[in-house]
C-alpha cells in the first residue's frame, strides 16, 4: 500500500524456529531514499493493511 507521503507499508510475518508461534509488525518505507522503520510495534496478532 503506498500512502501519501511517498511511502510504502508491507506486513512482514516471520515464523519458524521451532515453533508454531508467528510474529507480524507493519513496516515503514521511504521511496526515495530506501529507510525502512517500524510503524508498529511486533504483534503475534494478525495486522492487515486497509486502503
Amino acid at each position: 500500500m503506498r500512502t501519501g507521503n511517498a511511502r510504502l507499508l508491507l506486513v512482514a510475518v516471520a515464523s519458524g524456529g521451532g515453533s508454531d508461534h508467528e510474529t507480524s509488525a507493519i513496516i515503514r518505507c521511504a521511496i526515495s531514499t530506501g529507510d525502512c522503520e517500524l510503524a508498529t510495534p511486533l504483534s503475534s496478532e494478525q495486522l492487515l493493511l486497509e486502503s
